[in-house]
């Protein structure tokens, strides 16, 4: 198993049990909540699916609208995670249009910039841009260095799709140095996840090694396992680019078991890549075909990702015209593809 059980598997254990034996209903509903949030950090997709649907379920009766909003904001980060990104997007529109009845401003804030990263991966740049600056003016206006970091790091993304990528990795650096300053982890992580990812796009792989490194060390010390996994995934087609083809396979196998995510999976698929080098089309065809979901990903960087890869596969086996309009599905997103921003 990669990385030993993490906390918060345990801690998941813990609040559905203290649920179970609350008499109050809003306390039950809020230990749910946190449940759910903890099956999340353990890889555990399917609980932590299940238990926050059951906490904005009991949340919706309470009549507590700003703690549903909150929960639908992170139902579509594990959507976004999925691929579902106009899903995720459809989810925070009514979530931030509660928010701004009902709740505080730096819950407004922190809503704003959460449906802005979505609408950045939707490419709808425009609102996106506004629902960031409104996040960054908030931000800094009430002093909240998680909102900031987030909201500095979404800016990042969409900088860099608008061709401006020297800003866009001056805006990331940025938001990895706020998040690490106060400790805030998963901010932290989603910033050494697109700072890595910034160093692929340039084309620096020991680079890309050396942070992917202390990515893992931060994602272990803090028990955040779907990061560590997802860190150790990543770093698969640096050490490809570096000729490391056993440490990069070492490292897939390791994975391939917890992969449960569509991001992760779909990261898994340089794989391909190292088979086809050594000659294993049969073994690039399975791996392809057993995550062929991803090429109909909502979100386009994955389906993108899945083309190129297919592409290759298609071209080692002779389909040269299968290949080329693999590879033009590929071309609108190709050069951001291959380097998965969150």
């Amino acid at each position: 198993e990669v990385g030993g059980v993490a906390a918060a598997g345990e801690a998941q254990r813990f609040f559905e049990q203290a649920a179970g034996l609350s008499d109050e209903e809003d306390r039950s509903a809020d230990l749910i909540d946190r449940a759910g949030r903890m099956a999340w950090v353990a890889n555990r997709v399917d609980d932590a699916r299940a238990l926050l649907g059951r906490a904005r379920e009991a949340y919706d009766e309470l009549g507590d609208d700003v703690a549903k909003a909150l929960v639908d904001s992170k139902l579509a980060e594990i959507d976004f995670n999925n691929g579902r990104v106009p899903e995720a997007v459809d989810r925070m529109g009514p979530a931030l249009e509660a928010i701004e009845r009902v709740g505080t401003p730096a819950d407004v804030a922190a809503t704003a910039a959460q449906f802005g990263r979505f609408l950045v991966f939707a490419r709808d740049y425009e609102a996106a841009a506004a629902q960031l600056e409104r996040a960054l003016t908030l931000a800094e206006e009430l002093g909240l260095p998680e909102t900031l970091a987030q909201a500095l790091n979404s800016k990042s993304v969409l900088t860099l799709y608008r061709g401006r990528p020297h800003e866009a990795r001056l805006l990331v650096r940025g938001a990895l140095a706020v998040a690490l300053e106060h400790d805030l982890h998963d901010p932290a992580l989603r910033a050494y996840n697109n700072t890595v990812a910034d160093s692929w796009y340039a084309m620096r792989w020991r680079e890309g090694i050396a942070l992917v490194e202390e990515a893992l060390e931060y994602a272990r010390r803090t028990g955040e396992r779907t990061w560590e996994l997802s860190f150790i995934t990543g770093s698969i087609g640096c050490f490809d680019f570096l000729g490391r083809w056993d440490e990069a396979l070492e490292r897939a196998a390791a994975v391939e078991p917890y992969a449960t995510t569509e991001f992760t999976r779909g990261l898994l698929l340089w794989v391909a890549l190292i088979h086809l080098r050594r000659g294993e089309v049969a073994a690039a065809r399975e791996l392809l075909d057993r995550h062929s979901d991803i090429g109909r990903s909502g979100n386009p960087e994955f389906s993108a990702g899945y083309a190129a890869v297919e592409g290759s596969v298609l071209a080692a086996e002779g389909r040269h015209v299968d290949a080329f309009e693999a590879a033009l599905r590929a071309l609108p997103n190709e050069a951001i593809s291959s380097a998965w921003w969150l």
